[in-house]
C-alpha cells in the first residue's frame, strides 16, 4: 500500500511543479495576444438615458379661482370699466423657459379649454341666463381664443430673476353679451394645458 501512494505522489508533484510557472505566465501570454495584434481588443457595456429636462406646472398653478365677487352692469358697460375690472393669473413653470432662452427655442405652446362662445371667442359662463361671457388676454392685450392652441410669445413670459421662476401671465375680463341679464351667480371651468416640443 506505502509503495503505491508514492508514485502518485510524484505525479501530482511532479504536475504541480509545472501547473505553477503556467499560471504565473498566464497572464504574460494573454497580454502578448493583445499587444502582436497591434491593438486591444474588449468588450463594454454602457447603459444610460438621456432624458430631456421635464417641463412642468407648479401645483398651485394647476387649480386656481378667479373670482369677481360682486359686478355690477355699470362695471362692465364701457371698455375702461371692463379693463378696470379685469383680474390677473399666472401660470408658474418649472424647468420650461432658461432665462437665457430668450428666443422661446423649446417650441411651448398653450391651449386654454372651455365651453366657448364661438362668435365672440369667448368663455361662456353658466348662470341664470345665458350672454355673460369671459375674455384672456395676454400681457400685450392679444385676445386668446379658446380651445385654440397658441405658440407663447416672449410678451407673455416672465422670468423672476431673483426666484429664477417663470411665470405665464394672462388677464380675465368678463363681459355681457345679452343685454338682459339677470343677477347671480355665474361660473365657468377652464381648463389648460401647457406643451413644448
Amino acid at each position: 500500500m506505502g509503495g503505491e501512494t508514492l508514485p502518485i505522489k510524484r505525479f501530482i508533484m511532479r504536475n504541480l511543479s509545472f501547473l505553477w510557472p503556467t499560471l504565473l505566465l498566464a497572464p504574460f501570454i494573454s497580454n502578448a495576444e493583445y499587444t502582436v495584434d497591434g491593438g486591444i481588443r474588449g468588450e463594454t457595456v454602457m447603459r444610460g438615458y438621456i432624458v430631456a429636462a421635464p417641463c412642468s406646472i407648479e401645483t398651485d398653478s394647476q387649480y386656481q379661482y378667479i373670482n369677481y365677487d360682486l359686478v355690477s352692469k355699470s362695471d362692465i358697460n364701457t371698455e375702461e370699466a371692463k379693463n378696470n375690472n379685469r383680474k390677473t393669473f399666472n401660470i408658474k413653470l418649472n424647468n420650461c423657459i432658461s432665462e437665457y432662452d430668450k428666443d422661446n427655442s423649446k417650441g411651448i405652446k398653450i391651449k386654454f379649454f372651455a365651453n366657448s362662445d364661438i362668435y365672440n371667442n369667448a368663455i361662456k359662463l353658466s348662470g341664470p341666463t345665458d350672454g355673460v361671457v369671459v375674455y384672456i388676454y395676454d400681457t400685450n392685450n392679444n385676445l386668446v381664443t379658446p380651445n385654440k392652441s397658441y405658440s407663447i410669445s416672449n410678451s407673455a413670459i416672465y422670468f423672476d430673476r431673483k426666484t429664477k421662476v417663470s411665470f405665464l401671465k394672462y388677464e380675465t375680463e368678463i363681459d355681457t353679451i345679452n343685454n338682459e341679464i339677470e343677477p347671480g351667480n355665474y361660473f365657468a371651468t377652464i381648463k389648460f394645458n401647457v406643451s413644448y416640443d
